[in-house]
């Protein structure tokens, strides 16, 4: 009976859709965070301290930030 309702079908393949994106979102995440520091290290040796500070406390806020907003909308849904 589930095997040939449409509707199971969709939402099976929704929830599947719905992991993949929130892997490919904390994915992406993390590779930005990365490129962020690199380029805060070249801004830092070519002596560049403002966008060096910006890009630090970018990076270091970020990881923060993502926690703060995973509890809240963990307790709102």
């Amino acid at each position: 009976m589930m095997v040939k309702d449409k509707d199971y079908r969709i939402n099976i393949t929704d929830e599947r859709a719905e992991k993949i994106r929130d892997k490919v979102n904390a994915t992406m995440c993390a590779v930005l965070m990365f490129m962020n520091s690199i380029i805060a290290l070249v801004s830092l040796t070519l002596r560049e301290t403002i966008s060096a500070i910006l890009l630090v406390t970018v990076t270091a806020i970020s990881p923060l930030l993502m926690i703060l907003l995973n509890r809240y909308f963990e307790k709102k849904y």
